[in-house]
């Protein structure tokens, strides 16, 4: 007879067949492992529970399976991308205010749904460190922040504490600003088209480039002459709607090849200079012909143009050593698997390395090694005495190995995780 289940294996085939079930869809492989959650496509990977589960930390998977369901079975990929900004920040704000709409739809039509989705988030910003942010990084909270105050309004679920003081501190500022926005926001939940559009418009409140999306083409339809959306109000649905129409894919979609090249036209067009403009030099410049810069042609004269208003902060100003011996256990969890990828790494680094290291020898010695290649002589003349070689004494450079880390929103996730 096969051993028994154990609860921990029986918690994970629950909780991955609810997942497939609030998604309805049943080609969605689920997997555990020690790093954060993740949706690619049809695959979801959730935290790898303990042995002993806690209730909170169960709550916590069950609310990271929750979110990914609600994302296959009410996000459209298609209008999704349609409808994304080309400006970073927008994007990431565009990105959060989604994933507030299919989360806050599952929470209001279960509970149960509703409070995993809160103990998903209460861990998610305690991870992130939110509440012990610094005033400096307030920027990089904003698309979060942006995020549950959507949630608050469509939902009146409070922000989770490790996120309030974040709130608290953008709450006054964008009050103001996205009142109104949000309140048509919670109106048009059940419509994704005409919730994109929404956001498009909150974006622009907030003063964010959105950039040129093939969505922008459709202004016509969006946008009535005070250039406010004029989208018909929809009331949010009182249960879970249907997958159909709905389904979509499971992570957020870059913009499609056109929307990124007519960001690119856009971008080209902002640096032309203005007809009657005069460049650094003086001379008039002329319309659509821009003024380039070739660096590499001159290398030597680069150089900082200002450094009186850098600011150096060491890493022991951002981080106390308690919180730094948690980052790094978890650190070290999250890399476990990857200790053979990373061994491979450092033995071609050290191959690479190795191989400007060049040997010299001093030929025709009296001792030392014999030098085989010059036994062909002592064949030819035997009155050839035979010929040795000694290598000569190398003295290696020293090498100094930088890694230049990119740790921006991109890299979010495993990314991050294997640099």
């Amino acid at each position: 007879m096969p051993d028994p289940a154990t609860p921990t294996d029986s918690f994970k085939r629950a909780t991955a067949a609810t997942l497939r079930s609030l998604a309805e869809r049943d080609d969605v492989t689920v997997t555990y492992a020690a790093e954060p959650p993740g949706l690619s496509g049809t695959k979801a990977r959730l935290p790898l529970p303990p042995r002993d589960l806690p209730a909170e930390t169960a709550a916590q998977i069950r609310g990271a399976a929750d979110s990914m369901a609600l994302r296959l079975r009410l996000h459209d990929a298609e209008i999704h991308a349609r409808r994304l900004p080309a400006g970073e920040q927008a994007r990431a704000v565009f990105e959060a205010v989604e994933q507030a709409r299919v989360e806050a739809i599952g929470a209001n039509a279960m509970v149960g749904v509703a409070e995993n989705l809160a103990a998903n988030l209460q861990e998610r910003y305690r991870r992130q460190g939110f509440d012990r942010m610094a005033a400096e990084r307030r920027e990089q909270a904003l698309p979060e922040v942006v995020r549950l105050l959507a949630r608050e309004a469509m939902t009146g679920a409070v922000p989770p504490p490790a996120a309030r003081r974040a709130v608290d501190s953008w709450r006054p500022e964008l009050e103001g600003k996205l009142a109104r926005d949000l309140v048509g926001l919670s109106r048009l939940m059940g419509d994704q088209d005409a919730y994109a559009r929404a956001t498009r418009q909150l974006i622009r409140d907030l003063d964010l480039e959105l950039g040129e999306t093939e969505g922008d083409s459709e202004s016509g339809e969006d946008e009535g002459e005070d250039g406010k959306q004029q989208s018909p109000d929809v009331e949010s649905p009182s249960e879970m709607p249907g997958a159909e129409g709905m389904r979509g894919e499971a992570e957020s979609v870059p913009a499609d090849a056109e929307g990124a090249e007519d960001a690119g036209e856009s971008d080209e067009k902002a640096a032309e200079p203005m007809p009657g403009a005069e460049d650094e030099s003086g001379t008039p410049g002329r319309p659509g012909v821009r003024k380039r810069h070739d660096f590499d042609a001159e290398p030597s004269t680069y150089r900082a143009y200002a450094t009186e208003f850098d600011e150096v902060v060491e890493a022991e100003a951002l981080c106390d050593p308690d919180e730094l011996t948690r980052l790094r256990s978890l650190l070290d969890q999250q890399l476990a698997h990857m200790q053979g990828m990373i061994a491979r790494l450092a033995n071609r680094l050290q191959r690479r390395l190795m191989a400007r290291q060049r040997r010299s020898w001093e030929f025709d010695r009296e001792e030392g090694l014999l030098d085989s290649a010059r036994l062909s002589r002592v064949v030819t003349n035997p009155m050839q005495p035979l010929s040795y070689k000694v290598e000569k004494d190398t003295e290696f450079r020293d090498t100094v190995v930088t890694l230049l880390i990119d740790n921006s929103g991109s890299m979010r996730g495993r990314p991050i995780s294997v640099a």
